[in-house]
């Protein structure tokens, strides 16, 4: 269940990432590529589903600390902790 776990952070981390990056550097992106990130396209689609994926693996991650697996539990604490504070960044901003 760890890798399950560190592979879910990862993908939700990434796509924290993919989802504030979209609105900051919108301009830098051409036409097509900015039309799949609008409401309810496929790209938004992705990324809303990523970051389900990571919060579960946060979820995982206190499983696993119970089920006393701490190999690299700060790096993986680092991680849950980036990625809520991506989502409170992406709440703030109205993404």
């Amino acid at each position: 269940m760890f890798k399950l776990e560190v592979t879910a952070l990862i993908v939700g981390l990434a796509s924290v990432v993919v989802a504030l990056l979209i609105p900051f550097f919108w301009s830098m992106f051409p036409e097509i590529m900015r039309a799949y990130f609008l409401g309810g396209e496929p790209g938004t689609m992705v990324v809303g589903l990523g970051v389900l994926v990571g919060v579960v693996g946060s979820m995982l991650f206190v499983i696993n600390l119970f089920r006393k697996q701490f190999t690299l539990w700060c790096a993986r604490l680092l991680t849950v902790l980036a990625l809520y504070l991506g989502l409170a960044i992406a709440g703030a901003t109205g993404i």
